[in-house]
C-alpha cells in the first residue's frame, strides 16, 4: 500500500509565545511532520518553549540569521521577509507538501488531510485551499478563539450592500482582509513561494506557470486578529510599516482597496476610541438575525477549531491562559514603548 503523502506548515510570526505554541499545537494536532516557526522579532526565551515541541522547527531571524541569508539587515518590508523565509522552508522541509500561512491561521478538513493530499494529481504543482474569517457573537469578545466563521460572498454588489450593509465600504465579499485563499506547494518542483501562490524559481519567457488545482475539503480559519484589541492595534501597525499603500506601479485588488480604507478610517479617527471599536464590531459581530440568515445562505459555517485544546493534548506541559484578556496582556508586553501608549488608550474600547 502506497504511503500517504506527509505535509509541513511554515510561517513568518512576532506573536506571543501563548498563541505560538497554540498554532504550532494545532498543526501538529492534524498531522503536520514539521511547524517551521520563523521568529520575526525573537524574544529571550520563545525559542526554547517552542523548541520543546517535537516537531516544531525554530529559527530565529536575528542579525547573523539576516547576514547570513542575505548579507544585509533585514529588508523593511514584511511581506519579502515573508517570502525569503517561506523559501527557505521550501528548501529545508522533509515533506511531500509545504503550506504557507500566518500565525492566526489554522488549517481544517474532516478528514486527515494527507488523505486529500494523496488524491492530488502527480501534475499539480500548488493546491489552493479557500479562506474563512472568524465572526464574532455579541458577548464572544472575551474569548480567543472561536468558532463562528464566514464564507465569501459570490453574489452581485447590490445583494452584497443589502446583506452587510455600511460594511462593504470597508468588507470585500463580506470580509475584512483577503478572499483570494492560501495553499501547499508541492516539494522539489523548484518553486517559489509567495503569500497567496507559487512560481517557477526559474520561470523562462513562454513557461507555463505552475499547475494549480483548488479543494475545498480544506479550508484555512482566518481569525484576523486574535481579539479585538489585536485587529485595532494590527491596523495602526500595517499603516506604521506601510503594508497597504499603494504602489504606483502596480493596481490594488479590491480586498487591499478594502483594507487599505480601513487603515485610512482607523488613522483619521485614532483619537475617537469609540469610532475604531464600532468599525470592528461592524465588521467582525454578527447579530442573531443576521447569522440566521447568512448561515441559510451558506455564508457562515462553524468549524470545530479549538487550539487551546490542541496545546493540552500536544504539548502537556505547557499551560497558557487563553482568555481575550490574558492575550492582550501578553501583547501589550511584546509591544514598544510608542505603542503601548496606543494599546492602553485602545484598552480603554476593546
Amino acid at each position: 500500500m502506497k504511503s500517504l503523502p506527509q505535509w509541513s506548515v511554515i510561517a513568518t510570526v512576532a506573536e506571543p509565545v501563548e498563541l505560538l505554541v497554540a498554532f504550532a499545537a494545532h498543526h501538529l494536532g492534524l498531522g503536520a511532520l514539521e511547524v517551521f516557526l520563523f521568529l520575526d522579532d525573537p524574544r529571550p526565551g520563545d525559542a526554547e518553549v517552542l523548541s520543546s515541541i517535537p516537531g516544531v522547527e525554530v529559527v530565529s531571524c536575528d542579525a547573523a540569521y539576516w547576514h547570513d541569508r542575505l548579507g544585509q539587515p533585514r529588508p523593511d518590508s514584511l511581506t519579502r521577509v515573508q517570502r525569503i523565509n517561506a523559501n527557505h522552508a521550501y528548501d529545508l522541509t522533509r515533506a511531500a507538501w509545504l503550506f504557507h500561512i500566518d500565525a492566526d491561521e489554522f488549517l481544517h478538513a474532516d478528514r486527515p488531510l494527507a488523505e486529500v493530499l494523496a488524491e492530488v494529481p502527480e501534475a499539480v504543482d500548488y493546491l489552493r485551499v479557500q479562506n474563512c474569517e472568524r465572526a464574532y457573537r455579541p458577548r464572544e469578545m472575551d474569548r480567543t478563539y472561536t468558532s463562528l466563521f464566514r464564507c465569501p460572498f459570490n453574489g452581485r454588489r447590490w445583494e452584497e450592500r443589502d446583506l452587510f450593509g455600511e460594511a462593504i465600504k470597508f468588507s470585500n465579499k463580506g470580509f475584512s482582509a483577503y478572499t483570494i485563499g492560501k495553499g501547499a506547494s508541492r516539494v522539489g518542483r523548484d518553486l517559489q513561494l509567495t503569500l497567496h501562490r507559487a512560481n517557477f524559481r526559474s520561470a523562462r519567457m513562454g513557461q507555463p506557470a505552475p499547475q494549480e488545482q483548488f479543494t475545498d475539503e480544506i479550508v484555512l480559519a482566518h481569525f484576523d486578529g486574535v481579539t479585538p484589541l489585536n485587529w485595532m492595534a494590527k491596523l495602526l501597525r500595517y499603516n506604521e510599516i506601510g503594508t497597504y499603500e499603494q504602489d504606483p506601479n502596480r493596481g490594488r485588488g479590491r480586498g487591499q482597496r478594502k483594507r487599505a480604507q480601513q487603515i485610512d478610517y482607523v488613522v483619521q479617527h485614532r483619537g475617537d476610541l469609540g469610532k475604531l471599536r464600532a468599525l470592528h464590531d461592524m465588521l467582525k459581530v454578527v447579530e442573531p438575525g443576521q447569522e440566521a440568515v447568512l448561515t441559510d445562505l451558506g455564508l457562515l459555517v462553524g468549524l470545530p477549531i479549538d487550539p487551546a485544546a490542541a496545546v493540552e493534548t500536544v504539548c502537556p506541559w505547557l499551560r497558557f491562559d487563553y482568555s481575550a484578556r490574558n492575550i492582550d496582556a501578553a501583547l501589550f508586553t511584546r509591544a514598544s514603548a510608542a505603542r503601548r501608549e496606543v494599546i492602553k488608550r485602545l484598552q480603554e474600547v476593546a
